[in-house]
């Protein structure tokens, strides 16, 4: 602690004679805001140490720790230290599993099956496997499926809400299921992913129901290391600020918390225009709000719409507030909308 208060004390003296110039609050904030995103976060890690806020600390102390060189799988940003993550390979019939084990990531490199016609899923029995971030909800064993789902399945949150309200697709039971049939071509599969029984009992113990991501792409998207290290700080600074904005957002202050949105937004009650009167509402009986978020994940959804790609961030929440208790899994789908973090939609899983 006292090395902690040692820094604490140097960095706050050096940056009280970087602002020494300021002359108000208002010269002060808008001289914060033309730091670089390295400085911002830095000094809210400095504000959460010095308030006591570990779990904010370590969140954006790991936002600051660098990606090793090299081109990364850019569908995969940010992720827990203890994780696992799934990304589907539609064009090349592959699976990755990606998984922590004795501190160090690994990966299984697995060839899949998947819809007999390419292309994104839109409707019901066109044979298509959906592209997307999904969930296993739970694990079905071979004692209750028939011969055709070899020894077991997980079925996804196949249609989510983007699915459902963006694109308007139909269709449901979309499963990671094995097969008993080890000569199965590719593309063969009415839209679920296959993999052989031997591969399925591979990936099942580092799956993990409503845990771990399911990424299904066209193609794997690898970008260079300083790429990938500046998209993971912006949007994970972003759901940082998003967290911090909506604990303020208390007696009445929703504001700067609906800033988030986007106008574009996705609500399954209505429209943007709902969605804030919703929040105003909230709002005005709130006197206090705390939240804690844990085993964060940064995906990259396949698709490209309109103004660009989706990412999605995935999250353990505990919410608490004077009048309500919630805890789940929280799923944000955000885009740039003008060169600007936006949340398109959010749903609990």
């Amino acid at each position: 602690m006292r090395i902690v208060a040692i820094f604490l004390t140097v960095y706050l003296f050096s940056f009280a004679l970087e602002i020494s110039h300021c002359q108000s609050l208002d010269q002060l904030q808008k001289y914060i805001a033309t730091l670089p995103l390295q400085k911002k976060i830095e000094l809210d890690m400095i504000n959460a140490l010095k308030n006591g806020d570990k779990e904010d600390a370590k969140f954006l102390l790991k936002l600051l720790q660098p990606t090793t060189k090299g081109n990364k799988l850019e569908n995969l940003l940010y992720h827990p230290n203890s994780f696992s993550a799934v990304i589907v390979n539609k064009s090349q019939q592959r699976l990755k599993l990606l998984y922590n084990e004795n501190n160090g990531t690994n990966m299984l490199d697995l060839p899949c099956i998947t819809g007999k016609r390419q292309g994104d899923k839109l409707l019901s029995g066109d044979k298509k496997t959906p592209s997307g971030v999904y969930f296993g909800l739970w694990f079905i064993p071979q004692e209750k499926l028939s011969a055709t789902y070899g020894i077991g399945a997980f079925p996804l949150n196949y249609p989510n809400i983007i699915d459902k309200k963006l694109y308007h697709k139909t269709g449901n039971g979309i499963w990671i299921h094995a097969t008993n049939d080890d000569h199965r071509p590719p593309f063969s599969s009415n839209g679920c992913v296959v993999l052989t029984n031997e591969n399925f009992q591979r990936l099942k113990p580092h799956f993990k129901p409503r845990q771990t991501p399911v990424i299904i792409v066209e193609d794997y998207s690898y970008v260079p290391a300083k790429e990938l290290e500046k998209t993971k700080r912006s949007l994970g600074y972003f759901i940082y600020q998003w967290k911090k904005a909506w604990e303020k957002s208390t007696h009445g202050h929703y504001k700067k918390y609906i800033r988030f949105y986007s106008s574009h937004m996705i609500w399954p009650k209505g429209d943007y225009k709902d969605f804030i009167r919703h929040k105003r509402s909230v709002a005005q009986a709130k006197k206090w709000i705390k939240i804690k978020m844990k085993n964060l994940y940064l995906t990259k959804d396949g698709r490209v719409l309109d103004y660009g790609h989706i990412y999605v961030a995935i999250m353990d929440m505990e919410y608490d507030s004077n009048n309500y208790h919630w805890q789940g899994k929280k799923i944000l789908y955000i885009i740039k909308d003008n060169n600007q973090w936006k949340i398109l939609a959010e749903e609990n899983l």
